[in-house]
């Protein structure tokens, strides 16, 4: 992934990448170079609740292509499911307000089995409302919105927990933000510019597409749900998967999956808008140095003696 990429550009990479995996035959994914794909969700972006979370789960593409082909027979069951979004499935409204409690429990489980066969890892992000307004008022002119600090703190958590698994840190994220998908495309271009070389290499594509056409991101729907419903307990507001006891059996298969979790908590905040803001100053600095009438002379006159030129 080039700096020069721009977020809309990444955006189309992204999804021809998607688009070639899912369409290829079981031999062609075969021959794929081994990579990863990250489907995610966000949950408490308007407030709905004291915390706002980014969750979601990785495998390898072919993993991924195998698990959409399994989970729409799951959906066509009779009676057909258009799509699956856990909470409908709890209060058995929406689309599973036609399924008795026997049948929602059987599909649900049958759909949690073969998310359990195929995700490496879950992974979850989180931050406080209440924690975001002290940075907030003390740096006011840093331009990093909650959204673009999940955004961050996820695709690095990822990329770190690839690297310490030893699997191919060769990555693809996707994200649910079919609504607001420009919302992506602005943080990407925001960003990108101030992310190191080392970090953004392994990253193949960033796209936002539709949970109702790409089903692993209703996986990713049903993880960032829980985890903010955990937000919403626990009362440091730090939604940890790994201490999670679901009461429904057909959940029980979630727990099977190992979730690597990041919180930012106060201190946390603080330290990172501080860095944030020293990396802006140091940035301004610069620019207004080399800009400067006088710093140009001054280069001017230092080269001409350095070289012997008049």
């Amino acid at each position: 992934m080039q700096t020069e990429c721009n977020g809309a550009r990444l955006n189309e990479l992204g999804k021809t990448l998607y688009y070639q995996s899912y369409q290829a035959t079981e031999r062609q994914r075969s021959y794929f170079p081994r990579s990863h794909c990250a489907y995610i969700d966000d949950s408490g972006s308007h407030k709905q609740g004291p915390a706002f979370v980014m969750g979601g789960l990785v495998a390898g593409w072919s993993e991924w292509a195998r698990f959409s082909e399994e989970w729409r027979e799951v959906l066509e069951e009779k009676p057909r499911l258009a799509y699956f979004k856990l909470k409908e499935a709890l209060r058995r409204e929406g689309q599973f307000g036609r399924l008795s409690p026997k049948q929602r429990d059987g599909r649900c489980d049958r759909l949690f089995s073969i998310l359990k066969r195929t995700a490496v890892f879950g992974v979850t992000v989180s931050v406080a409302w209440d924690s975001l307004k002290i940075p907030l008022q003390l740096f006011p002119k840093i331009p990093l919105t909650p959204y673009q600090l999940l955004v961050v703190g996820l695709m690095g958590r990822v990329t770190s927990e690839l690297a310490r698994m030893k699997l191919s840190p060769r990555i693809m994220f996707v994200f649910d933000d079919h609504r607001e998908g420009s919302r992506l495309e602005r943080a990407l271009d925001d960003l990108l510019p101030n992310v190191p070389e080392a970090p953004r290499k392994p990253v193949m594509g960033i796209s936002h597409m539709d949970d109702r056409e790409i089903l692993p991101l209703q996986a990713a729907d049903a993880v960032a749900w829980i985890a903010r419903r955990l937000a919403s307990e626990a009362n440091d507001h730090h939604p940890d998967m790994s201490k999670w006891k679901p009461t429904q059996p057909y959940l029980q298969q979630l727990r099977g999956i190992p979730f690597m979790s990041s919180h930012y908590n106060d201190e946390r905040l603080r330290s990172l808008y501080e860095m944030y803001f020293a990396a802006m100053k140091e940035k301004e600095k610069r620019v207004i140095t080399r800009n400067d009438p006088a710093f140009s002379a001054s280069v001017a006159f230092s080269r001409r003696h350095t070289t012997g030129t008049k």
